[in-house]
């Protein structure tokens, strides 16, 4: 699959170029798949490239360390019900695991607690639309703002509701 492979240049510190910010996408037989490397799945805007563009299988390999691996193998996790595809995520020093667009575990391998470092699963092949895919933080930024609203109506609220004294010291009408 020539061209799925590509960082999309999330990780300045690493050694290598940075890619464009796009997430390459290729049709197969066995569905949609998009390709995210490593850190790039913690990004919510770019796991949603996936989700936006209709991917129904997230490849991610990653090489983490022993007190971040599970993590980001949870976030990655998150990112595929997100946008509701299914997620295979091998990690030479972490916690790999294969997971279906609604999050459940179907095979799971960490490397510091098992011998047998090979994992295999049936993986859907077809993902599912979410509203997250497509509409992504709007209903948190609307929530946001009514937020705002609210709290600027309630200061003045109060503001209105509290006695004035004029200049000359007698109350206002």
């Amino acid at each position: 699959m020539p061209g799925l492979l590509r960082d999309s240049g999330s990780v300045r510190a690493e050694r290598y170029l940075p890619g464009d910010g796009v997430v390459p996408t290729v049709d197969t037989p066995y569905g949609r798949l998009a390709n995210l490397i490593c850190f790039d799945a913690d990004f919510p805007g770019l796991a949603r490239q996936g989700g936006r563009d209709g991917v129904d299988l997230m490849l991610v390999p990653a090489n983490d360390w022993r007190e971040f691996g599970e993590v980001h193998t949870q976030k990655a996790t998150i990112r595929a019900i997100e946008n509701g595809y299914s997620l295979v995520r091998q990690d030479t020093n972490g916690l790999a695991q294969a997971v279906d667009y609604q999050g459940r575990v179907l095979a799971s391998s960490n490397y510091f607690t098992t011998d047998q470092q090979t994992m295999v699963a049936y993986v859907p092949t077809k993902g599912v639309r979410t509203v997250y895919a497509s509409v992504g933080d709007l209903f948190v930024w609307l929530c946001a703002a009514a937020l705002a609203l609210l709290t600027g109506a309630a200061a003045r609220r109060a503001w209105l509701a509290t006695p004035r004294r004029s200049v000359s010291g007698r109350r206002a009408a």
